[in-house]
């Protein structure tokens, strides 16, 4: 919940406890009715923040998800576990696809390019993007055609090219 609402919250919870247990303040029908809509309001945007919220979670779950499962591939084929940062959500996003089998197709490639894994594992020592686990998607899209990885995202020829 917002601080302000936190702090509002509070304040409406000092004034009812102040208006109610202490006997040098009186209380009066105006003060409850707008103490009560205050909670009120207070009650209803916290209802709409966690919609909001809700309906975010919703829609980045499948990056998440898909974050998780190459996550787990990383560790296996690197060696290491990755170190996540707001480079990978910007790279599941330039990379990152529905199909069901994108996972599979990663670790097939893998098996059968072994050499790549090495060299995430030797550049991650030095450089925080091959420490994401969506590199792997990176290197699949290379693999898929050079052309079109650059494509896919921002990234220059030379630095798709820098993977290798």
């Amino acid at each position: 919940m917002p601080r302000i609402l936190v702090a509002q919250a509070k304040q409406g919870r000092t004034l009812t406890h102040d208006t109610i247990y202490k006997p040098s303040v009186e209380k009066t029908p105006e003060m409850e009715r707008a103490v009560s809509k205050a909670m009120a309001l207070i009650e209803a945007t916290t209802d709409y923040f966690e919609n909001v919220d809700g309906l975010i979670q919703r829609l980045i779950s499948p990056s998440r998800k898909l974050t998780e499962e190459l996550g787990f591939l990383y560790r296996e084929k690197v060696g290491v576990a990755a170190e996540l940062t707001k480079a990978e959500s910007l790279l599941v996003d330039a990379y990152g696809s529905e199909d069901p089998n994108l996972v599979s197709q990663v670790r097939a490639l893998l098996d059968s390019k072994t050499y790549v894994a090495e060299r995430i594992a030797e550049r991650s020592k030095t450089k925080i993007l091959f420490r994401q686990p969506s590199i792997l998607l990176v290197y699949k899209a290379v693999f898929d055609g050079a052309r079109r990885a650059v494509g896919l995202a921002s990234h220059s020829e030379r630095a798709c090219a820098s993977l290798f």
